[in-house]
């Protein structure tokens, strides 16, 4: 993966400290810590190895990034700065992960797994709601419209996810979720 072209975004300051006490959204802590070489960075119980997989794990008092949700994030670096990081509608690229979700806090049981930001806009986001499975709102670049589909998925289920930006079809932008336990597949393209 290379640890030097991904920023993790833990639900902590750079001091330990998180939003517990907190009792109005202004008193939030907004300074969540920004790790940029992840070579050999572990930051339990945020972000860690174990049997092979990566674990990634917020807590809903945790520090924020301005008015985000607290979360553990992890972001490539595609080039450049501030702005450069994010994808290109423009360019062949491609997302392929493996992963499951193992707990969700009733408190804030919507949860965002994958996601996919442009300059302009989001073309894609993956998120999961407690009980009622996996939704992906797309964006529609022709029609300027966002749509959303929903596929069944339980804590717990492995899934296999693959995001494709065309190599030869500019902005044209694939996903297939592979249920790994169900073997339930969804496909999407749009552009």
């Amino acid at each position: 993966m290379g640890g030097q072209n991904w920023k993790l975004t833990l639900p902590v300051d750079a001091n330990g400290n998180d939003s517990s006490g907190a009792t109005t959204t202004a008193e939030r802590n907004t300074s969540a810590t920004s790790v940029a070489n992840l070579t050999s960075y572990v930051n339990p119980p945020y972000f860690y190895a174990e049997n092979g997989e990566v674990v990634f794990k917020a807590h809903a008092a945790g520090a924020t990034t301005g008015g985000s949700y607290p979360k553990t994030g992890l972001r490539q670096h595609v080039g450049g700065t501030g702005k450069d990081y994010y994808w290109s509608l423009d360019d062949f690229q491609k997302l392929d992960v493996r992963m499951q979700i193992t707990e969700v806090m009733p408190i804030k049981s919507d949860l965002t797994i994958v996601q996919i930001s442009s300059h302009s806009n989001q073309p894609l986001s993956i998120r999961y709601r407690l009980g009622l499975g996996l939704f992906i709102e797309h964006n529609e670049n022709a029609s300027g419209s966002s749509r959303t589909e929903s596929i069944p998925y339980n804590i717990g289920e492995r899934l296999h996810i693959v995001i494709t930006v065309s190599e030869t079809t500019t902005g044209v932008v694939t996903c297939q979720i592979t249920n790994l336990d169900t073997g339930y597949v969804f496909n999407l393209e749009f552009d």
